[in-house]
């Protein structure tokens, strides 16, 4: 009876997977035939620039800042609305981005349970070092081991246990190794010609190298991976097992992100190849290449790349662009920074211990700029929706709601707005026990966006970085919706970016500055001005606004 079931269910899900196979096959063989074909060539052009953002706040604010004995007490005071020019940057973005259709691959994941055992950390590396390890491994297909009923442990069908071999490389300081078989020994792209790219794709096809693309697949769900890390994971191996830039590890890059399901094409620059793909976003500060009516871009190229030739053919009829917007923060290994601590003057009782993880603030220093839909307020968007990492959570959140509980929701606000309000360069503050207010041109040459934890990381921050982390405390820990409040000004009296809080009840502090979306009021509470409490608008910013709504 039990060998009726098994055969029944392996009759049915062989058919499955052969299928899903067979199609898989299909794709590769054509796209093989495509790239021995004449490549077109493409002339790159140059891509959007990175907003040059003024932001600057007036010299009487900054005066103010460096005499915190100002700070003055809770006032009562009737709301007035004030008129505003609002335009929603953030939901449209949200929402796009919830419509997308996620990419398929083109090969079966493992179910979760046979994701590999992370490895031990090593006490010694060398950095040229390739380990090799042999494991054993069912040979069941992986799709349907966990679906064959299981019945007493004596009664279990043997197996052969092939021998794999493993390739450990580091992931922005997370070792992680993947089933690289005997590939690094057998593809070989002596000219990168037309005939040897095809080869290589057909040789890359062999089912024999299924489980490489299994084993990506499997780190980029372990680690929370989205588009973009999973392609810089899957160079990080690449490089690993070819040498970084080769034309081995660009191509075996392009190949299993297309067997992932992703948009890409195969390009060549002065007998050098290239990686080409999309994103619903618009990168800055990247060539533009476009193919069939998509923005394509080159992988680790800027914009002084200017042509190329070009496979236009497109792998797979149901490919998809990345997206470079965060569900969450990826899982990295940790590696704690020195610990800081933040707190508030008007509450010492307020206060922040923390230390982040070096490893996520290598990522986020990499991670590209961008906007959607040349709508330029949506840069902010994946900054702001990013939520903080579980660890960073866990140091900071349990004191903070412990402080803030049983308070009235205005004061719970005014209090998180003393946390951040920053101090200036010049006062001598100490920046690890405060935010230090300090221009982006001054200490990056331009201007830079922080996601939260890199404003708790770094000691010096700006009004951007001030409100995006702001934002998420009031979200994390009051629950009440926020908006992201962009003042634009002339370009001698440079921008600024505050945020405005809905509460429940009509707060009862502050002058009253709000502002009305979609029907609701929301107060001016900024997060970089001296006076920390809702409803107070910063001296200066007199201009119309355009707001950010999150989520």
């Amino acid at each position: 009876m039990r060998d009726s079931i098994m055969a029944i269910y392996n009759h049915k899900h062989d058919s499955i997977v052969d299928e899903y196979e067979r199609f898989r096959d299909s794709c590769n063989a054509e796209y093989a035939k495509f790239l021995k074909e004449a490549w077109k060539p493409f002339k790159g052009e140059k891509g959007i620039e990175a907003p040059k953002e003024n932001m600057r706040l007036p010299k009487e604010v900054l005066e103010q800042m460096k005499n915190t004995s100002q700070i003055v007490a809770m006032k009562t005071a009737k709301p007035e609305e004030t008129a505003f020019n609002v335009r929603d940057a953030m939901a449209k973005a949200r929402n796009f981005f919830r419509s997308l259709k996620p990419a398929q691959p083109l090969v079966k994941e493992r179910p979760s349970e046979w994701t590999r055992r992370k490895p031990e950390p090593k006490v010694k590396k060398e950095a040229e070092e390739k380990q090799t390890v042999a494991v054993q491994t069912p040979d069941v297909k992986p799709e349907i081991q966990n679906l064959i009923p299981q019945g007493k442990e004596d009664e279990k069908a043997h197996v052969d246990e092939p021998t794999v071999k493993l390739m450990s490389f580091d992931f922005y300081g997370t070792e992680m190794q993947v089933n690289i078989g005997n590939l690094h020994d057998v593809l070989k792209l002596k000219e990168a010609t037309n005939e040897d790219v095809s080869e290589a794709w057909t040789l890359c096809s062999k089912p024999e190298y299924v489980s490489l693309i299994q084993d990506c697949l499997s780190l980029k769900r372990e680690y929370n991976l989205g588009d973009w890390a999973y392609l810089q994971m899957i160079k990080a191996m690449a490089d690993e097992a070819f040498g970084e830039g080769s034309d081995e590890s660009t191509f075996l890059t392009t190949y299993i992100y297309s067997q992932s399901g992703y948009c890409v094409r195969l390009g060549r620059d002065n007998d050098r190849l290239l990686m080409l793909y999309t994103s619903h976003h618009e990168i800055y500060d990247r060539s533009i290449w476009l193919i069939d009516r998509q923005q394509f871009y080159a992988l680790n190229a800027s914009q002084s790349l200017s042509a190329a030739n070009v496979c236009d053919k497109a792998f797979n009829p149901e490919e998809q662009p990345l997206s470079l917007w965060m569900n969450g923060p990826i899982k990295l290994d940790e590696k704690p920074s020195k610990e800081r601590i933040i707190q508030s003057d008007k509450y010492p009782e307020m206060k922040m211990k923390v230390t982040v993880n070096e490893n996520l603030i290598r990522y986020y220093n990499d991670y590209p700029n961008s906007q959607l839909g040349n709508d330029v307020l949506t840069r902010w968007a994946i900054y702001a929706e990013t939520p903080l990492n579980e660890e960073v959570k866990q140091q900071i959140y349990p004191t903070l709601r412990e402080e803030l509980k049983d308070l009235p929701e205005d004061e719970q606000v005014c209090r998180l707005l003393s946390l951040i309000q920053p101090r200036d360069t010049t006062s001598g503050v100490n920046p690890w026990m405060s935010l230090v207010y300090d221009y982006d041109e001054t200490r990056w040459g331009g201007d830079r966006v922080f996601f939260p934890e890199e404003t708790l990381f770094y000691p010096y921050s700006d009004c951007e970085d001030h409100a995006i982390l702001f934002s998420r405390l009031v979200r994390d820990l009051v629950g009440l919706k926020v908006l992201l409040v962009y003042y634009k000004s002339p370009p001698s009296e440079g921008n600024h970016l505050a945020t405005a809080v809905h509460f429940t009840k009509t707060p009862t502090m502050g002058n009253g500055e709000a502002l009305r979306y979609e029907g609701e009021t929301y107060y001016i509470c900024d997060p970089t001005n001296w006076i920390p409490q809702p409803g107070v608008r910063m001296d200066g910013m007199k201009n119309p606004v355009q707001v950010i709504l999150l989520n």
